[in-house]
């Protein structure tokens, strides 16, 4: 069976558009079949979201895993930051782009498998909601080549759920960073910010 991680061209398009209200307003984002969930914006990318824009933010980010780019659209929506937007699926790219392009927001989105194809290396901080189902090496992927595309104070910032591994996923940051902090916790998903 397919998963959101895949390029399955097989797939047929099944495009909608799913709504999200955020600070009174309406945020419109086409989606399609083949994608990170497809039919909503799931809750732990609302926990992400809604925790960023709570906090003090600035400067060049990137969304790490983007699918349709919901997170960092969001971001870019209400924070005065540029945001790069990148995922192994070459549909959520392709609908990252038009939901950047509708939402009027100036973002870049880009194919890449993890961040190979990615030659910054000076992030200011990266946002991530890893890809669970891929497995712990692929998140561990994430976490480690993270720490590489970060500047120095630079911070990642993880939301996964305590029953999908976050006490390990915490471990493994500590080990790659030097620190990890659970910043928030929303109905078993938890915020993990690790700076370099």
């Amino acid at each position: 069976m397919s998963q959101y991680f895949d390029n399955d061209e097989s797939l047929k398009n099944e495009r909608h558009t799913i709504t999200y209200y955020l600070r009174n307003r309406e945020l419109s984002f086409v989606s399609d079949s083949g994608v990170f969930s497809k039919n909503a914006v799931d809750f732990g990318t609302r926990t992400l979201v809604e925790y960023v824009l709570e906090n003090p933010l600035s400067g060049y980010g990137l969304d790490l895993g983007c699918g349709i780019g919901i997170i960092g659209i969001c971001v870019s929506k209400f924070k005065d930051v540029n945001m790069d937007l990148v995922d192994i699926n070459k549909k959520a790219v392709e609908l990252s782009k038009e939901n950047i392009e509708s939402n009027r927001v100036s973002c870049i989105a880009f194919e890449s498998n993890i961040l190979e194809n990615v030659s910054k290396k000076d992030y200011d901080f990266i946002l991530t909601n890893p890809p669970i189902r891929a497995g712990k090496k692929i998140v561990y992927g994430f976490f480690d080549e993270a720490h590489e595309h970060l500047k120095e104070g630079g911070f990642l910032l993880v939301v996964i759920q305590k029953k999908q591994g976050a006490p390990s996923a915490k471990t493994h940051l500590e080990n790659v960073f030097g620190n990890c902090e659970i910043v928030d916790r929303n109905k078993g998903y938890y915020l993990l910010k690790s700076v370099k």
